[in-house]
């Protein structure tokens, strides 16, 4: 049973990680991986999970500028709010 342990967890990482097409904001780089459009950084990144080199998704620039603005946003209004 516990040989069948690593198989059984590829198989889901594979599943989870399969390689997608360019969306309409991305691009395939030289690299394989894709970049957004906007602000050239990758949406995809290399890991190495269990020993073996995965694509997985990642947050570009942009994408984590505008989380962060969020953030400050909500902070902002949480602020507001108890101050009220």
């Amino acid at each position: 049973m516990s040989d069948m342990v690593p198989e059984v967890l590829n198989a889901a990482v594979d599943s989870l990680f399969t390689p997608k097409e360019p969306g309409e904001q991305e691009y395939q780089g030289v690299d394989g991986l894709l970049y957004c459009r906007n602000c050239h950084t990758p949406v995809q990144c290399r890991v190495k999970l269990w020993g073996r080199d995965k694509i997985v998704p990642c947050l570009c620039r942009c994408q984590q500028e505008a989380m962060a603005e969020k953030k400050r946003r909500d902070e902002l209004v949480e602020r507001q709010r108890k101050i009220r």
